[in-house]
């Protein structure tokens, strides 16, 4: 009975090995696919990579300002990096863009699409940056003109004269005839909440130095006062002045025509270019036909015979064919100009914009290769084995570069409000606030060392924390003292306490357009308590000491109080004017003539003697070296950042490029066709991802890795792709793991039903149970199958590991 029971069993036995083989083979394969599509996934980005950093022989840039927010310094926010930080364009990394861009010969035309308003910063920045789009403009005459393009000057009664008054820098401007021109000039409205608070029985308590300062006006009256009226009636004249002869200046008009223009705006597209704002109502794809004509003719044949072939068959091919076209981006010509330079110092080459060509290099007696051009007669052995030495010291060339004592000139940006600690979270445009002993431990690191010469401190700042300015303040005189020269350069707004912490600077620099001054002490006091009494809330207050809750919004100031407050007040007030007149040079009479709180522009500063001369960052770090004995040419000196750059470029085109993958839900596997087919899907979607990631991270490794010595933001961010990378490859390994074993539970499912029974990977113990059943007949499979039992039900049990 026994025998006859197990000669049946030896070609189920034979499936269950054959089917075992084929899942251990199956799974193999899955290992084999991984790597296969990752390597694979690698070699195609390293060649889009190869694509992207090489720049066409002749080409235009475009300045896209139309989807990206002009910042002063990115946003720090880990989130804010990977999503709309990666939407912001660095101010000063442009400028470096266009410094490169106006000497390279490559360069044909400047496209400049802005876009609203809202994408730029203050006055000052749009100077900056008009200062640099002229600077191109001049040095790049007669090859690479200048366009710039707007969809609307300024729409639905939104004012476009800042960005208009940046275009205005092109050679020509341009706009559809269907738009608008918004040239409104400027206005301040104030909203004063006085009259609420008095209804509300709500008792603000401001006390100020002095008449000017009017930063908590809404508070004290129902309307300007005379002397906040003057000090704003006076803060636009001068920048409507600004703007109007900047316009004019640039249009090759006279300030009355442009002030019509102003008086006349909004204006429909006609009446401006007839008024000589605009010299042409075009298209975006139309002002890109004008920039292809002032390419070279061979490069225009090219573009037709491409033009002429047959559109590209797969996504790379057509990628590699936009990458060959006239059109290369800001971001591409950044990424693709610091990639040649960086390959240039690893190899030991010249960059590719360098300005002075082989030959033109002087002879050098101990070269013989230079002797032997001459005519010279140099042993064969000789010049291999000195070209064998020169491509020994190439490859360390970068590292000895990096080891060598290099003298430095630092910028330190000093953005947001000034307190003495906060969250650090990023507000808007990407700026924070300012820590004072974070700046003070920085500034004080750069005056300790030794390789440091000179500071170049940037203020983007409306003041803050007197206790906190005075602690920046301070370090600023150290760092002078120390015989290390300090110039101040000014962004939007440095005022109140971002005037304080600039004044000790050896020399100050601000734009026409900054807000600056406020020098004076605001400080103020909410009463509450006769408020919440009407809505029935009261307090009661416990205090030790006469003074304890001077400050609470529940007290009354005593007069001893007020006088208290009062005398405070004097002592901030007169220690300011100390720190000014002691930095800028001048009485403290003098000084107070020009404080009050009262604001002014960078052009009125000028003329006030609380700034030195108008300029940017680049004319700050000139300056600084100049004053430190430091050579001018950019080679002889480095010019090092804090806060280390937020966004690297190569980050930007890791996400923009889709290497960086994005959060999405994982599906769970389950025992289902359905499922299968799902878990699939996720599985070569991640693997996608995963490859992609890896393949991008891998292509900018090498130059990330270069800058994370001098920049640790950068090592973090390797550091967190690469974990990205490892995390998304190995739950795409997982999700192929599982759709195997979902193959392999529907294959033992259809040979359960083929042969009869249960095909089982068995573990060693279970399989010695099995074998013993199996030598007793399998018994308690035969109750079960002469008393009707399913094969469902066996598989079940088989399933659940029991024998």
């Amino acid at each position: 009975m026994q025998t006859a029971q197990s000669h049946p069993q030896q070609p189920k036995r034979d499936v269950m090995s054959l089917a075992k083989g084929y899942f251990t083979g199956a799974k193999r394969a899955a290992g084999a696919f991984i790597i296969f599509s990752i390597g694979s996934s690698l070699y195609s980005k390293y060649k889009a990579w190869q694509d992207y950093v090489t720049l066409p022989p002749a080409f235009y840039l475009e300045l896209d300002l139309e989807q990206q927010v002009l910042v002063e310094r990115a946003s720090s926010n880990p989130y804010a990096l990977l999503t709309s930080g990666l939407h912001q364009l660095e101010l000063q990394q442009l400028i470096q863009v266009l410094h490169t861009a106006k000497q390279d010969a490559r360069v044909r035309g400047l496209l400049a699409v802005l876009g609203g308003r809202e994408n730029f910063g203050g006055m000052a920045q749009l100077q900056e940056l008009r200062n640099a789009l002229l600077d191109f403009r001049v040095h790049a005459k007669g090859r690479a003109p200048v366009f710039a393009y707007s969809n609307v000057f300024g729409e639905g009664g939104m004012n476009g004269t800042g960005v208009y008054y940046l275009a205005s820098a092109a050679d020509k401007v341009f706009m559809p005839p269907t738009s608008m021109l918004s040239l409104l000039g400027f206005e301040s409205t104030q909203v004063f909440v006085r009259g609420l608070l008095d209804k509300l029985k709500v008792q603000p308590e401001v006390f100020r130095r002095e008449e000017y300062k009017a930063a908590l006006a809404p508070l004290m009256g129902t309307g300007f006062d005379p002397a906040h009226r003057e000090n704003v009636t006076s803060l636009l004249k001068s920048l409507y002045d600004q703007v109007v002869s900047g316009i004019a200046s640039a249009r090759r008009l006279s300030p009355q025509q442009v002030e019509a223009a102003v008086n006349a705006a909004p204006l429909l597209p006609a009446t401006a270019s007839s008024l000589g704002l605009l010299d042409g109502l075009l298209y975006r794809d139309q002002v890109e036909q004008q920039l292809l004509a002032q390419l070279p003719p061979a490069v225009q044949q090219q573009l037709e015979q491409a033009r002429s072939r047959p559109p590209p068959a797969t996504p790379a091919a057509l990628l590699s064919a936009q990458l060959a076209g006239p059109r290369v981006s800001m971001q591409r010509y950044s990424v693709a100009t610091q990639w040649a330079e960086k390959s240039a110092s690893l190899t030991g080459s010249s960059s590719s914009s360098s300005t002075t060509p082989p030959a033109a290099a002087a002879a050098d007696p101990s070269n013989p290769t230079q002797h032997s051009a001459a005519g010279l007669t140099v042993p064969p052995a000789a010049v291999q084995q000195q070209q064998q030495q020169q491509q020994q010291q190439a490859g360390s060339r970068w590292i000895q570069a990096q080891l060598q004592s290099q003298p430095c000139v630092a910028v330190i940006t000093a953005a947001g409000p000034i307190m003495q600690a906060g969250s650090g979270s990023p507000g808007a445009g990407g700026e924070g606030m300012v820590e004072s002993h974070k700046l003070v431990r920085v500034l004080r690191a750069m005056r300790e060392n030794p390789q440091v010469r000179a500071v170049v401190l940037r203020i983007n700042s409306p003041g803050g924390s007197a206790v906190a300015s005075d602690m920046i303040g301070r370090e600023v005189k150290l760092m002078r003292e120390a015989g290390k020269p300090v110039v101040a350069c000014m962004g939007d707004v440095a005022a109140s306490g971002g005037y304080y912490i600039a004044a000790p600077a050896n020399k100050i620099l601000a734009q026409p357009g900054t807000i600056t001054g406020s020098i004076g002490v605001l400080a103020a006091r909410i009463k509450v308590k006769e408020a919440l009494g009407e809505y029935g809330v009261t307090s009661d207050t416990v205090q030790l000491g006469d003074n304890a809750s001077w400050a609470s919004g529940f007290h009354t100031l005593t007069p001893q109080q007020q006088q208290m407050v009062e005398g405070m007040m004097d002592a901030t007030y007169d220690s300011f004017l100390s720190e000014v007149a002691a930095g800028r040079g001048m009485s403290k009479e003098a000084v107070r003539e020009l404080a009050k709180g009262r604001v002014w522009s960078g052009q009125q500063a000028v003329e006030a003697g609380l700034v030195d001369e108008l300029g940017g960052v680049s004319r700050a770090v000139e300056l600084a070296k100049q004053l430190a004995g430091l050579p001018e040419e950019p080679s002889a000196t480095q010019t090092v950042e804090w806060p280390p750059r937020r966004v690297p470029p190569l980050l930007l085109l890791l996400k923009s490029s889709g290497a960086l993958p994005g959060s999405t839900d994982q599906p769970a596997v389950s025992a289902t066709a359905g499922a299968a087919a799902a878990a699939a899907a996720a599985a070569a979607a991640r693997l996608s991802e995963a490859a992609d990631a890896a393949a991008g991270i891998a292509a900018a490794a090498l130059v990330m890795l270069h800058e994370s010595s001098n920049n640790p933001s950068l090592a973090i961010v390797t550091c967190i792709g690469v974990a990205v990378l490892a995390v998304n490859a190995l739950y795409a390994a997982s999700v192929l793991w599982q759709l195997v074993g979902v193959v392999e539970w529907g294959i033992r499912k259809s040979l359960q039903r083929f042969v009869g029974m249960a095909v089982v990977q068995h573990a060693p113990a279970e399989r010695l149970q099995l074998q013993r059943a199996e030598g007793q007949g399998c018994g308690r499979a035969a109750a079960g199958a002469s008393s009707g039992c399913k094969d469902v039900d066996c598989s079940a049990a088989a399933d659940s590991g029991k024998p």
